[in-house]
This record gives structure tokens, sequence and C-alpha cells, in this order.
């Protein structure tokens, strides 16, 4: 399950790598989900990643109006990309502080595109 990779690879590693230290994690987390989730946890980053992009694409295709909820879900795109790159050779993402940056830009990227229009038929 999550968080066991280091007494699977135990399970597998090669003798010639026995030493004093040990590996905590893989170095990319798409491999370690795989790893330790399994096929459930391949079909729920798949499920993300397709919310994910059926929302970036929405707003990559408003109109050019530069609103602010608009910048800040086109900035979150940006911040979610480079994340999920980074992630390949490493895991950022396993760092709090990264892991909030991470949480901001999915709400960015969630929130209304034109939150000022929502917002001023409230007032």
């Amino acid at each position: 399950g999550i968080g066991s990779f280091v007494e699977v690879y135990q399970i597998d590693e090669p003798r010639r790598l026995l030493t004093q230290t040990y590996l905590n994690h893989a170095h990319n987390d798409w491999l370690e989900l795989w790893f330790t989730a399994g096929v459930p946890g391949i079909l729920i980053l798949l499920w993300m990643a397709l919310a994910i992009g059926a929302r970036a694409s929405t707003i990559l295709q408003t109109s050019l109006e530069k609103t602010r909820g608009v910048l800040f879900a086109r900035l979150g795109i940006i911040v979610l990309a480079l994340c999920s790159f980074a992630s390949i050779g490493d895991y950022p993402l396993r760092t709090p502080s990264l892991s909030c940056v991470f949480v901001i830009a999915c709400l960015w990227l969630c929130g209304p595109p034109d939150w000022r229009a929502k917002n001023a038929g409230a007032s």
C-alpha cells in the first residue's frame, strides 16, 4: 500500500546495493505510485489527470479577457505542469511546502473563471 516503498524494495533489493543506508522513496513519484498503490492508484491518478485536463482545456479556450480568475487558473496550470514534470526525476510533492503550493494551484485552477461576475450579483 501507500507508504510501503521501503519494505517492498527490501524484498527485491539487489545484494550489491546492500549498505548501511536505505532508499526511503523511489526518485520518481509516478513509479512509486504504481509500486505502492497499484492499479487502483493509477486509476485514481488517471481520473484526476482527466479532470484537471478538462478544466485546463476549458480555461485555455476562454476568451482573451484577462480577468483575475482566468489569470490565476492559467497560473495554476503552469504550476501543476511544473510539479508534474519535476515528479518524474524526484519527489518534490513530498515536501510540505511544495504540497501546499500544489494544492493552491489546484484551487486556482478549479476556482470560478470570472469570480468578479459571480460576486457582483451577490452584493
